[in-house]
């Protein structure tokens, strides 16, 4: 989690302590119970969530998959990946939307004869903040970064799906 992530949930968690009415800071819905200990209390951060959020958190936690803290609502408009560098943004997508987008590959590979890939690229840009477009043949997704573009390709091996990132320069 990043240094402005972590403020970000500092700052929401004094604002629910002070009572302040907000959306739930998971999905962004304004279904938040006045009383805030009606509310669920988040397995992954140290908030309140809706009992909507609560439930979701605990079925994901049962299969081991959490949802990425860049997808909550509350932290969607803090990923700016033009403000990084190739680097910095490489390191965030691995641990962040890593395995989102390989499942995302994955299943395109079983069903791209069944299926509209504009649906693919909406679910990409709703979980994936920052991403800049979802591109099809090859599948790859492309991030734009203050020094280029971070282009992350995929590549299914024996072990698995593989990421591989190209990071071309800005043209100066």
């Amino acid at each position: 989690m990043t240094e402005q992530q972590q403020k970000a949930l500092l700052d929401l968690k004094a604002r629910q302590n002070a009572g302040e009415h907000m959306p739930c800071p998971r999905c962004g819905r304004d279904t938040m119970r006045e009383q805030l200990y009606h509310n669920a209390s988040s397995r992954h951060a140290n908030l309140y969530v809706c009992e909507a959020c609560g439930a979701a958190e605990a079925m994901l936690d049962a299969f081991s998959k959490p949802l990425p803290m860049e997808a909550w609502a509350c932290m969607k408009e803090l990923l700016d990946c033009k403000t990084m560098t190739g680097a910095q943004l490489w390191e965030l997508l691995q641990g962040n939307q890593a395995q989102f987008l390989c499942r995302l590959y994955e299943r395109w590979q079983e069903e791209s004869q069944y299926e509209d890939f504009r649906d693919y690229q909406q679910t990409a840009h709703h979980n994936c903040p920052g991403l800049f477009r979802l591109e099809q043949e090859p599948f790859q997704a492309v991030y734009e970064c203050a020094d280029g573009q971070v282009i992350v390709r995929f590549e299914s091996t024996g072990e698995g799906t593989r990421m591989i990132a190209d990071w071309i320069a800005k043209q100066e």
